[in-house]
């Protein structure tokens, strides 16, 4: 079942895999497969979105960026601290998730980190995992 309404401007990866490249005008590509992991569709979208010389949202810098804890961790910890002391440091460990829609979040508090996410990693749909201890990590 498609999840969308019928559109010359809305396509399927198999639709825009056939598609011969166009080099007229700006193609924006805006890539929502469900995975993102490396050889899966959503990675191989990208990389043919950035081969056509369309421009692709998540990009494959990004998403190398976010499939590794090392590479996402880095430039994470540099927005905890202010996350941290606008939500305070909780009693006992808490877990916090929410999803981050191009950079906008549903839940106030996480608007502004929700923002800075998006910038930092140029994501369509994240999904966002938040560990409180006494000092706040993320997973």
């Amino acid at each position: 079942m498609v999840a969308f309404l019928p559109s010359d401007r809305v396509i399927t990866f198999t639709q825009y895999l056939n598609l011969a490249p166009k080099s007229q005008g700006r193609t924006r590509i805006i890539n929502l497969c469900k995975s993102s992991k490396y050889l899966s569709d959503g990675y191989y979208c990208s990389l043919l979105a950035e081969s056509r010389g369309h421009h692709v949202m998540p990009s494959v810098r990004v998403l190398n960026d976010i499939s590794k804890k090392a590479l996402y961790e880095m430039q994470v910890a540099q927005l905890l601290p202010a996350l941290a002391q606008k939500l305070g440091t909780p009693e006992a460990p808490t877990e916090l998730s929410f999803h981050c829609v191009f950079g906008k979040s549903t839940q106030p508090e996480m608007k502004e980190f929700a923002r800075k996410m998006f910038e930092a990693f140029a994501c369509p749909v994240l999904e966002v995992k938040l560990k409180f201890r006494k000092s706040l990590a993320s997973e």
